[in-house]
């Protein structure tokens, strides 16, 4: 979330405050309703979770897809604390052969606006990519 927002956020009320994060959130769902259920490119992908952004806390959400890269399901896998979330891979893996998805695609916010993964989100996606070779 960028300062100037956040900035005028501060100074409403907290029932102003949560009344206006929770149109911004609806707004945001709304825009990627209206595309269309492939994703295709890292742009389809950003504009389907782009809402993550507004969170205050690390989330890890995966995209389940068929073999026609067609959005079966988003799920939210886990919610953390300012610089972590834990995420327990069985669970994603489940998530895949429940929904017959072919492919899955992570997506992991960082509050802090930092867009390098750290250390630990390369392992964990080395970890999840080797859980899906078998």
């Amino acid at each position: 979330m960028n300062n100037h927002f956040k900035n005028y956020l501060e100074s409403l009320t907290p029932k102003k405050r949560d009344l206006a994060r929770e149109a911004v959130v609806e707004y945001l769902r709304g825009e990627s309703v209206n595309l269309d259920n492939i994703i295709s490119t890292a742009s389809r992908v950003y504009y389907l979770c782009h809402d993550l952004a507004l969170e205050d806390v690390e989330n890890f959400e995966v995209l389940y897809l068929n073999q026609n890269l067609k959005l079966l399901k988003r799920e939210r896998i886990s919610q953390g604390g300012l610089t972590e979330v834990a995420v327990d891979i069985r669970i994603i893996i489940r998530g895949a052969l429940l929904n017959n998805s072919t492919i899955i695609m992570c997506v992991h916010n960082h509050p802090s606006g930092s867009l390098r993964p750290s250390r630990c989100d390369d392992e964990l996606t080395r970890n999840i990519k080797d859980a899906c070779q078998v």
